[in-house]
């Protein structure tokens, strides 16, 4: 399918299912770090205003995000049954004689 760098190996029919619940579970993770901390980053950043805290809220956000958007775009690949090199390239048309439109003499 693709070489991946995030998990630093190709992807292909072997280990796709593999990369899918990785994005998954990396999705879930960051999500669930992002809700855990938001509360006390945010009493800790009224008080203090720390940019440390600022970032430790940020980061998961921001991965959360990028990864749901990539496991969607593969949920979205396997409902089409399509690779992502099939998604980039050009559709290539096969002529044969089924497709091809008769006229009748009348």
């Amino acid at each position: 399918d693709h070489h991946c760098i995030w998990v630093g190996n190709c992807v292909g029919y072997a280990n796709y299912k593999s990369f899918v619940l990785f994005l998954f579970y990396t999705t879930l993770l960051a999500v669930f770090t992002s809700a855990t901390t938001l509360p006390f980053v945010l009493d800790t950043w009224r008080t203090s205003n720390n940019m440390n805290f600022t970032m430790l809220a940020l980061m998961p956000g921001i991965i959360s995000l990028s990864t749901a958007i990539l496991f969607i775009f593969h949920l979205y690949l396997l409902g089409r049954n399509q690779t992502t090199i099939e998604t980039y390239q050009v559709p290539a048309f096969v002529s044969n004689e089924f497709s091809k439109v008769k006229k009748v003499n009348s």
